[in-house]
């Protein structure tokens, strides 16, 4: 446990305010037109995991 408290000891603590834009008319396009997204890139999880993936996840990466 002291080796973890050690790693997220180091973390950055400010990496300001993260945004991220979910396109919702997409997701409603998609669902009145009764497509289905089976790979879940569309849905709002799939487009903020999208988003977090190309930041190398670093809004999750918090020592606070």
């Amino acid at each position: 446990m002291s080796f973890i408290k050690n790693i997220v000891g180091q973390l950055q603590t400010d990496y300001g305010d993260t945004q991220i834009a979910v396109k919702r008319r997409v997701i409603k396009r998609l669902k009145d037109e009764g497509k289905v997204d089976h790979k879940g890139e569309m849905s709002m999880f799939g487009q903020i995991k999208k988003k977090m993936k190309e930041n190398n996840y670093q809004t999750m990466r918090k020592n606070d």
